[in-house]
């Protein structure tokens, strides 16, 4: 596990910034947002090549351009014999979730029995493990949000090299996770000190966990609901198209 890709680092409401996904290692997504083809081919990366879909949550932010990603993958398939193994791991239900909207997107096409035959899918589940990272541990923890919503934390060569953290308030599934002392954290910070209704980790929060914490960890905020800049050296917010080494 070498690399991270931001394809896009906002939130379901935002000032017009691309949604919040990201890819490891050129072959796995992680979040399939409403503009993920726009987002891969800006950023030069084949569909072909992905291995891997994580869904966190069954959000329109973070899965409704996953129909799309299929199509494309089934007509490169059908057109180019560009046959390619992929799976798709989410939240329990996954499988009839990504029927569903295959079907609302596009009717009973094709691409629906190729997704039979070709896609493989995995569920997320409280501390169990997940076939994401070759080589490499991947363990997921139930955050607290409106739909049941997992991250996850990837140990390589017994160092946690990477976690994310989606959509969540602090709770016990986001502590799991530091507590196993990632170098690098992607964490949801869109929310903001003055939100009437706390529902997304604030960078206030962070900061104080930062301040009891004795850690080099770098967190990376997105999700978010505007550019941001920060003034701690622990914290920073990644940009799309940004690359972030994880040696």
């Amino acid at each position: 596990m070498q690399e991270i890709l931001i394809l896009g680092n906002g939130g379901a409401v935002s000032e017009g910034l691309p949604y919040n996904g990201f890819v490891i290692d050129g072959s796995i997504l992680v979040e399939a947002p409403p503009d993920i083809m726009p987002s891969l081919r800006n950023n030069r990366i084949d569909p072909h090549d992905i291995r891997v879909v994580y869904i966190s949550h069954i959000h329109a932010d973070h899965i409704f351009g996953l129909p799309f990603f299929l199509l494309q993958r089934f007509m490169d398939d059908v057109r180019y014999d560009r046959h390619g193994e992929l799976s798709v791991i989410g939240p329990p239900g996954i499988a009839a979730h990504c029927f569903a909207l295959m079907d609302m997107a596009f009717g009973e096409i094709p691409a629906v029995s190729w997704m039979r035959r070709c896609v493989d899918f995995a569920e997320s589940s409280d501390g169990g493990e997940i076939p994401l990272v070759p080589a490499c541990r991947t363990t997921c923890e139930r955050m607290e949000h409106f739909a049941p919503t997992w991250g996850f934390s990837v140990e390589c060569s017994g160092s946690t090299r990477f976690a994310y953290i989606p959509d969540t308030l602090w709770c016990p599934g986001v502590v799991a996770i530091l507590n196993r002392g990632p170098r690098h954290v992607l964490i949801d910070l869109n929310g903001e000190a003055d939100d009437n209704v706390p529902v997304h980790i604030c960078e206030d929060e962070l900061v104080q966990y930062l301040e009891r914490a004795d850690t080099d960890t770098v967190f990376w905020g997105t999700h978010l609901k505007r550019d941001k800049q920060s003034q701690h050296p622990n914290i920073r917010y990644p940009h799309p198209g940004q690359r972030i080494r994880l040696a």
